[in-house]
């Protein structure tokens, strides 16, 4: 059985210096049953309050600690909301091989 690794890659979408909204979001693959936490530090510094959700869980879910499951194959969105802006991570759940 062949292992899939995690892929988490950032990119930048919006390079607007007066947005004070971070503007990046993640791609992330994973396997059915696999977990990952979404990366996050550095909007260490301007955090205060956080709230996660998936757009839907029944592809992927996630905790308020940021840890995500693949439940079954298909893409969805995570969204990390924060005071002063959200972050997307676009999650694609693959079978298992």
């Amino acid at each position: 059985m062949a292992e899939q690794k995690e892929l988490v890659e950032d990119k930048d979408i919006d390079d607007e210096e007066d947005n004070e909204e971070i503007s990046n979001y993640q791609l992330v693959n994973l396997i059915v049953g696999q977990t990952s936490k979404l990366q996050y530090d550095f909007l260490a510094n301007t955090l205060s309050e956080v709230k996660f959700t998936s757009q839907n869980s029944s592809i992927a879910s996630v905790d308020d600690e940021g840890k995500i499951t693949g439940i079954s194959p298909g893409t969805t969105t995570i969204t990390l909301e924060y005071t002063g802006g959200k972050l997307e991570f676009y999650i694609t759940v693959n079978d298992s091989y």
